[in-house]
């Protein structure tokens, strides 16, 4: 029987894992909120002034340096928790001690080089989701023969539809990232030989591969070396919400690890 370095059953730590995100998601909701927003009554604003929709290019790479810096800020505030609390652990368990907060300890920099480019590439694609949804209205606009104020006004309203859905979408989803980077950051910065298993929700909410390409509750169970990958999602991944698996199977994730003495 696997012995757990937290000391709790699977069942039992994901639930802990769980709450602890949903405290960080409620406290930066707001802020992806309010950045989404933002873009929408820019664009509605440049859009009423020009007719066209040529402002988009400016406005994409600002969108995504605001995206990149709301997700690396949702990653560390996560990371950072998950990390304080499994190194506690460690030092509970096994009386070693473990500096995270020097700019030079060893979990900081395990935790920065995942960090690093990743928080960018996910960001890209939040942004450009954004962008692609305010096209949209300006291309229907057109098709419908709408006038320049009638789709100005329709992003605004759907500005206040959407940044409201996505913000949460996007904020539970980027703290359940950076709280499993931070668990993996953390067992790699300990000395301890750890294996890591993966737990699964396990209700009707959890993908299967019988109505999707992945399937978590396939990978429930599953335990590889610390620096080994899942396989059993149907994609390989070093941790749930690792964001450099397809989207798919990230966003909407609720799985998190156990470290497995071994």
């Amino acid at each position: 029987m696997a012995k757990y370095l937290q000391g709790n059953t699977p069942k039992a730590e994901l639930a802990i894992q769980i709450q602890q995100q949903n405290r960080v998601a409620n406290r930066v909701t707001g802020d992806f909120q309010s950045e989404i927003m933002s873009v929408y009554k820019k664009s509605a604003s440049e859009f009423s002034k020009s007719g066209s929709d040529s402002f988009l290019g400016g406005i994409v790479d600002a969108h995504g340096n605001e995206m990149r810096d709301t997700v690396q800020r949702a990653w560390v505030s996560s990371g950072n928790l998950a990390a304080e609390r499994l190194l506690g652990a460690v030092k509970c368990a096994h009386g070693q001690m473990y500096e995270m907060k020097s700019e030079h300890s060893v979990f900081r920099e395990i935790f920065r080089a995942f960090i690093f480019g990743e928080a960018l590439s996910r960001a890209v694609g939040l942004s450009l989701t954004t962008i692609f949804a305010i096209r949209q209205i300006i291309q229907l606009g057109q098709k419908n023969g709408d006038s320049v104020d009638k789709m100005s006004s329709k992003m605004i309203k759907q500005g206040e539809i959407s940044s409201k859905y996505r913000a949460m979408m996007i904020a539970r989803t980027e703290v359940h990232t950076g709280y499993n980077i931070g668990r993996q950051a953390a067992s790699e910065a300990s000395d301890l030989q750890l294996s890591k298993e993966w737990i699964s929700a396990n209700d009707g909410r959890v993908r299967d591969f019988n109505n999707n390409r992945f399937s978590h509750k396939a990978a429930d169970g599953e335990i590889v070396r610390l620096d080994e990958m899942f396989v059993l999602t149907g994609e390989s991944m070093r941790f749930p919400g690792d964001p450099r698996a397809s989207a798919s199977n990230v966003i909407h994730c609720r799985c998190g690890t156990a470290d497995v003495l071994n």
